[in-house]
């Protein structure tokens, strides 16, 4: 690649990942434990928390759900309203309005709101710039540090620039790089015409002391997005480089200062820049703070933070930094990297590389055979388990790696008996049918009980015993014993 691509480039001084030992679950837990404990906030004394992501780790079972689970471990009141939010990196903003609306509306019972945004960004490979990870808990309620004031603009629209299949081989995106810069830069651009319409403000960026963007592709990304919003503003009017970039240094640089050793953050990216510029020393008591959050697809908000209270400069952005911090060679942060993207739709496993695992974090503990995930606290003295299935209703493969496809038995050579005796072995087993019991396999195996949580559990346990790779659609495509037994024969015995 090209001599400073990352830092002259991007803007960049180190990036940060995760390995397949976290997922935003764990990194929401993490940081909503911190956020209760470090502020002394009773955990009774929470009415309403939602979360915004765009990381999902299932389609159904919201991270705000498994955020529950704190709750019960203190005794604390499960009376707890709001779920997750998503539209790419819009979805934390979408979450902090919805809390907001419920601590300013008719539900509010006098306790507070949690915003959580967790996210990892994992870049496909080629932009292995696009690779960062980050969550970020808020508390919510009366007489804040900061409070969102004034008008509050949105611009909303339908395009294609980044975006998820259902299905898609892997979690990381499709994208279209230089449209979405430009949809980005166009929604900035229509938000400050809203705005001014509303407000009767010549410029926002001039009624505000700072100014935080969301993160986009970096630091060099914002320092653009910011010469756009101010050539946009100036109109005809030509804006000299020097007062151009006197002005990013006094409104904007300090807020990058972490995202600079992190990389992209998608829903958590504007929360963190925001933390990063009230920790700098250089916000006071008064001071306004213009926030520009976009999601691609897109949606995007302006609005407005006072500060009541200043904060002094601390050691608490080099504390986040170097906490449980690991540097990795190139190779190595590839790696590790890697073997989170390779967790993706993968179903019985356990984290192989527990290495760098510290104290006082969340990590994934283990994933089921049908996608349960369970979590463990630091040293594993606390785990969060799944709970509220009956176990015995399914009955779990052994544990096994992303890549478990060992090679103990390959040189194995599979009879046709031997294949008809597993399968009708491993249907008899996850159905729950004696040995002895009946059971005519020319039958349709729905009549057996088989759903699709059973279908699940049989096609994993297949995959393990016969080391092959089976489509989730297994038992539609054989839906009959004989079909299936048939099936893995010739894929095994030929």
């Amino acid at each position: 690649g090209a001599e400073g691509k990352y830092s002259k480039g991007m803007g960049m001084v180190e990036y940060r990942c995760c390995g397949e030992d976290e997922d935003p679950t764990s990194m929401a837990l993490t940081a909503v434990t911190r956020l209760m404990e470090r502020n002394g906030v009773a955990w009774d004394n929470v009415g309403w928390l939602g979360v915004g992501t765009e990381s999902l780790t299932d389609r159904s079972k919201s991270i705000k759900s498994s955020l529950m689970r704190l709750f019960e471990e203190k005794g604390a009141s499960q009376s707890c309203e709001g779920v997750d939010h998503y539209n790419a990196c819009y979805g934390g903003t979408a979450t902090l309005f919805a809390g907001l609306d419920w601590v300013n509306g008719a539900a509010w019972d006098g306790r507070w709101a949690v915003v959580v945004c967790s996210d990892i960004a994992d870049g496909p490979e080629g932009y292995e710039f696009l690779t960062g990870a980050a969550a970020v808990a808020m508390l919510v309620g009366p007489n804040a540090t900061l409070q969102v004031e004034g008008a509050r603009v949105s611009w909303m629209i339908d395009r294609w620039d980044f975006w998820k299949p259902v299905g898609w081989k892997s979690m990381g995106p499709l994208m279209d790089g230089a449209g979405s810069m430009n949809l980005y830069y166009e929604c900035l651009k229509k938000c400050l015409d809203l705005r001014k319409e509303r407000t009767g403000e010549k410029s926002t960026l001039g009624g505000h002391d700072h100014m935080v963007f969301h993160l986009g592709s970096g630091p060099r990304f914002v320092r653009k997005a910011f010469q756009e919003a101010l050539e946009h503003e100036a109109g005809a009017a030509v804006v000299a480089e020097a007062e151009s970039e006197a002005m990013f240094e006094a409104k904007t640089k300090e807020s990058l200062h972490i995202a600079a050793r992190v990389g992209p953050m998608h829903t958590a990216a504007l929360y963190v820049n925001l933390f990063s510029l009230m920790t700098s020393g250089r916000v006071k008591s008064g001071d306004r703070i213009g926030m520009f959050s976009y999601g691609s697809g897109a949606a995007s908000s302006l609005f407005s933070l006072k500060v009541w209270k200043s904060w002094p400069a601390s050691g608490w952005r080099r504390e986040l930094l170097e906490s449980n911090r690991v540097v990795l060679t190139a190779a190595e942060f590839r790696s590790r990297a890697r073997a989170y993207v390779s967790s993706y739709g993968k179903f019985g496993w356990v984290p192989r590389d527990k290495s760098t695992q510290g104290q006082g974090v969340f990590y994934v503990d283990s994933v089921d055979s049908v996608g349960r995930r369970a979590y463990v606290y630091g040293s594993g003295s606390r785990k969060v388990n799944f709970v509220g299935v009956d176990q015995g209703l399914v009955s779990l493969v052994p544990k096994v790696s992303v890549e478990a496809k060992s090679s103990k038995s390959s040189a194995k050579v599979w009879k046709t008996e031997d294949v008809a005796r597993l399968v009708e072995k491993q249907l008899r087993h996850v159905a729950g049918i004696g040995a002895t019991a009946d059971f005519d396999l020319s039958r349709p195996l729905s009549e057996a009980g088989f759903d699709s949580l059973l279908s699940v559990e049989l096609r994993n346990s297949l995959e393990h015993e016969l080391e092959l790779e089976l489509p989730a659609s297994l038992l539609f495509d054989y839906p009959t014993g004989l079909a299936l037994i048939g099936q893995m024969q010739k894929l095994k015995c030929q």
